[in-house]
């Protein structure tokens, strides 16, 4: 897996399910890797404001007639490839926000305590 890791740029996490955490993307954080994510679910309390989230229709548990599966909302990724395209597009920008994520997951994580990541897992279902 560190061989994937470090051939990624940027990580894309366009989920349009209500997400519990996304782990993934603080695993990509601690490696300095931008993420651009969806809004769905807790997407948002993960990336903890250090880059781009943008709005998606995110599943709302209708299914598809007397099915399992779930319809899925159409979506615009107009915002998606401008943000990708912007953000690739900047080398200083790119590197900038590369060494904000690290640094600021870091510190996040070495401050971290049982107690600490309940008040702020509280604090962030409060702002929902």
């Amino acid at each position: 897996m560190d061989e994937a890791w470090q051939r990624i740029k940027v990580l894309l996490v366009p989920s349009v399910w209500f997400e519990a955490w996304g782990i993934v993307v603080v695993e990509a954080h601690i490696r300095g890797i931008p993420v651009i994510s969806s809004d769905a679910g807790a997407l948002p309390e993960t990336m903890r404001s250090l880059d781009h989230v943008i709005p998606v229709h995110a599943i709302d548990g209708k299914r598809q007639g007397n099915t399992t599966t779930y319809v899925i909302p159409e979506q615009d990724i107009s915002l998606w490839v401008e943000t990708l395209n912007e953000l690739m597009g900047n080398r200083a920008r790119y590197e900038q926000l590369a060494s904000e994520v690290r640094n600021a997951t870091r510190d996040w994580l070495e401050h971290l305590d049982e107690a600490a990541l309940e008040r702020w897992m509280v604090a962030a279902r409060s702002k929902s």
